[in-house]
């Protein structure tokens, strides 16, 4: 038989469970009741009327994975344990060689063992197991709750199961049944411990909740307008919004009219003018990754006439004095977005020219002139007038008008250039414009200027690339430049 180590004052409580006729489960704890570091044990045990067959020898790192820090001794022959029998047991922790023996577990229960001689025990009683073993995790949704039947976990009889550690999650106990409820929209995990007791022992045990998040669907809360059938009028703005709740998700907006795509983003306001009269669907659709609200409006769209704009007009002097044979290039622009548009032009209440937006008109008699025009769309007008003065020939003074320094930069330009020049002279200056085939383009200036510095604008934007000419003229002088515009 195995000599046993002496007992030291370093005792070991090792306890003992039969699991069926051919297991035994040991866990062993130190004078402090707590678990030696994982290797750190190794023991021995056998039956005193069989102390020649050593039942097992093994190490701290065999334990059976079913009940936590329990070690599986494998018997090959049926063993009773019964109160009165003497057992051998030996356990050594391996770093200091220390080896003591206290408490065992035997088949009916929680066995007292009493030290005899040399490491042999005898058993006094036995009392009934209590054992809980738990999952380590339990997982389920977001915004659900989930039951356990905690009874396969459990070995012996208890008199109350309790938890604690939960922050978040309710737990509800009936009987054997834990359900577990989260808050609502509440995702996350924690750690709850759970204990059963009786008159004799208390154990307890962890379980790690996990609550999974799920996308929540979409809540459609109001629209503007808040009704879905609805008049409006031909071009004036409208305003469309919809107030959609997602707590977990980001929002996408796609607003279509008349089945087109037109804005695809995370704007919930849409603002739109309708160019055309009748029937219309203006459709939004809010959508996360998997669910999605929608609404729409039928629109009947009220025809309107909207009345013509005055931009600008040119001469942008309205009083003009000029001298007879003097031609004046009058301009009118006008933007109507619905209709077209008419033009009557008007010389001291007589209709002249065509119907157009400029007319060019040389003043081959002296006196005063009133220049009138008015665009129209049959409902509406807009007009501009000028107040022109012809002297003369003979009325004007001999002084000679000299032009000094004619030039425009940047040359080549796009689109703008600068035409600049010096007068000698007070007098009349008119600046204009011709393509490189000597066609008449526009007029830039047709007054009166004073002597000194000038500038003038020339925005070519509604012009080809090409080579033009700038022509100054007074009313004994007259010079052509050429310029390139390049685009």
């Amino acid at each position: 038989m195995l000599k046993i180590v002496s007992l030291v004052v370093f005792m070991l409580s090792v306890v003992i469970v039969l699991a069926d006729s051919h297991s035994v489960y040991v866990q062993i704890l130190n004078s402090d009741m707590e678990a030696p570091a994982t290797g750190d044990l190794t023991f021995q045990a056998w039956r005193a009327d069989e102390a020649d067959d050593i039942l097992t020898e093994t190490t701290w790192a065999c334990f059976y994975p079913a009940f936590v820090n329990y070690i599986c001794i494998e018997c090959d022959q049926f063993i009773s344990w019964n109160i009165g029998d003497i057992i051998y047991l030996e356990v050594e922790e391996v770093s200091s060689g220390e080896v003591g023996a206290g408490i065992y577990f035997l088949n009916d229960g929680w066995g007292q063992f009493s030290y005899i001689d040399d490491g042999e025990g005898i058993i006094l009683s036995l009392l009934e197991p209590l054992i809980f073993n738990l999952p380590q995790q339990l997982t389920f949704d977001e915004d659900t709750q989930h039951d356990i039947d905690v009874s396969p976990y459990l070995m012996g009889s208890y008199d109350d199961l309790t938890y604690s550690g939960n922050e978040n999650i309710d737990v509800l106990i009936d009987s054997t049944t834990v359900t577990f409820i989260p808050p609502v929209d509440w995702f996350g995990s924690e750690t709850i411990v759970f204990g059963i007791s009786n008159d004799d022992l208390e154990v307890f045990d962890e379980v790690e909740i996990i609550v999974n998040p799920v996308n929540d669907p979409l809540e459609l809360m109001s629209y503007i307008p808040d009704v879905t059938e609805l008049e409006v009028n031909q071009y004036e703005p409208n305003n469309f919004e919809v107030t959609v709740i997602d707590i977990d998700s980001d929002i996408n907006y796609q607003w279509s009219v008349n089945n087109v795509l037109v804005d695809d983003s995370d704007d919930y306001v849409f603002f739109y003018t309708f160019p055309e009269a009748g029937g219309c669907i203006i459709e939004v659709i809010a959508s996360d990754e998997d669910y999605q609200v929608s609404v729409s409006w039928l629109v009947n769209v009220i025809a309107v006439n909207v009345p013509p704009e005055l931009i600008s007009f040119s001469p942008e002097e309205t009083q003009i004095q000029i001298y007879q044979n003097d031609s004046i290039n009058f301009e009118i622009v006008v933007v109507d977005i619905d209709s077209e548009l008419s033009y009557e032009w008007y010389i001291n209440d007589l209709v002249v020219g065509d119907n157009a937006c400029e007319l060019v008109y040389e003043f081959t008699e002296t006196g005063e002139f009133t220049i009138e025009v008015f665009a129209s769309d049959e409902e509406f007008w807009v007009n501009a007038g000028w107040l022109i003065n012809v002297d003369a020939i003979n009325a004007i003074e001999s002084d000679v008008i000299t032009v000094y320094n004619l030039n425009c930069y940047p040359n080549p330009f796009n689109p703008e250039t600068t035409i600049s020049y010096r007068l000698s002279e007070y007098g009349i200056v008119k600046v204009e414009i011709y393509n490189s085939k000597g066609q008449y383009a526009e007029t830039l200036a047709n007054e009166y200027k004073s002597a000194g510095n000038h500038t003038v604008i020339w925005s070519a934007y509604k012009y080809p690339s090409g080579i033009y000419f700038y022509k100054l003229k007074t009313s004994n002088y007259t010079e052509t430049r050429k310029m390139i515009l390049l685009k």
